[in-house]
């Protein structure tokens, strides 16, 4: 098995790491083998969870098994967030009360050309003013549109805001097309199986990158593509309300 652990590391690409997940089923891994199997390091993973873990509530889980999503009560560990990135498993986690992030859902079905999702996409990227990044969230080809946020944001206020400006641009904000995932739903974790960035121009896979090339160029993208919300958020007694940057109030 030894012998094993040393062709997987060092793979040319994440989707590779993803097809030997057989070899990880069912065997007892210490934290350092899967470390070293996917190819990463102690600051690789640091970065990660700084963008991924960090604003997130880690005291519950969910996990995809066959038929449906499994909600675990119990912490999610770093072992659990190394064996959903070598394909082992699939875990999401809950958004915690405060978030810098905002995760746009762009469903994908079966029948669909990429012209329509690409429309969806644009739809989205037309009204807010930055570039997220940009990744496949699953196998069946569904796009998340991450914006890392200038400051951190009540998540209830950020989910509400952006459903109601998205409505005021005339943007239709429903599951199964475009979602903000911003609600109290578990959201599965990037980077498992697959999942891998994409090009946000014309919708193609990156797939020659390691997790580790992967990791650096999500980090990029959160150090230098913040975004400011793009609309105001005010406190009006004990109640909040939000308007645009011209001075339109939102509903919430």
């Amino acid at each position: 098995m030894l012998v094993k652990m040393k062709l997987i590391t060092g793979m040319d690409s994440l989707i590779q790491i993803h097809s030997f997940t057989p070899l990880f089923q069912g065997k007892r891994r210490s934290v350092d083998q899967r470390m070293k199997a996917l190819g990463i390091e102690d600051c690789d993973y640091q970065r990660y969870q700084e963008m991924f873990l960090r604003p997130r509530d880690n005291h519950h889980y969910i996990l995809k098994t066959e038929d449906s999503w499994v909600e675990i009560k119990h912490p999610c560990n770093k072992n659990h967030v190394l064996r959903h990135l070598t394909g082992e498993q699939t875990i999401g986690l809950f958004p915690a009360t405060q978030l810098d992030y905002l995760m746009i859902d762009i469903d994908r079905h079966s029948n669909e050309r990429g012209a329509v999702i690409k429309s969806r996409i644009k739809k989205v990227t037309e009204v807010i003013e930055g570039d997220p990044l940009t990744y496949m969230s699953s196998l069946t080809g569904g796009i998340r549109l991450c914006y890392f946020l200038e400051k951190s944001v009540p998540r209830e206020v950020l989910h509400q805001g952006f459903k109601d400006y998205f409505q005021q641009k005339s943007v239709i904000v429903t599951p199964g097309l475009i979602e903000v995932l911003a609600s109290k739903k578990g959201d599965r974790l990037p980077f498992g199986e697959g999942s891998y960035l994409v090009d946000p121009f014309d919708l193609e896979l990156i797939y020659h990158l390691t997790l580790k090339e992967t990791i650096a160029e999500a980090y990029k993208a959160f150090q230098y593509q913040k975004i400011e919300i793009p609309f105001e958020i005010l406190r009006v007694g004990d109640g909040i309300r939000t308007r645009d940057h011209q001075g339109h109030n939102l509903v919430l």
